[in-house]
């Protein structure tokens, strides 16, 4: 189901992405998701409690298969806790509230 060798990438620093995140960023449902990890065509890590965890670089891969182009980030800062994210920015802006628990805007910097 998931590939042994993420099982280290967790020490290290990378954006990960839960079910629900991942299926809104590709455009798909959580199944078709799922089905992909089944299947092979998505690498995912599986928490303890059993929940799959997609790394941000198969993300990327996926979306550059599917549109055929780097995908370009743009920074952004909420304007409450002043912390900074790259967001993408080849696909519309669906939801601009910071990530974290302040749940501020993002403002394109």
């Amino acid at each position: 189901m998931t590939n042994p060798g993420l099982r280290g990438i967790f020490a290290q620093k990378m954006r990960f992405y839960t079910t629900g995140e991942a299926s809104r960023v590709l455009g798909v449902s959580g199944e078709t998701l799922r089905h992909w990890v089944r299947s092979g065509k998505l690498n995912a890590a599986v928490t303890r409690g059993g929940h799959l965890r997609i790394p941000e670089i198969e993300i990327t891969r996926l979306l550059g298969e599917r549109f055929g182009a780097p995908i370009e980030r743009i920074r952004m800062r909420c304007g409450t806790c002043g912390k900074l994210f790259m967001v993408r920015g080849d696909l519309p802006y669906i939801d601009l509230a910071c990530p974290t628990d302040c749940a501020g805007e993002l403002k394109e910097e």
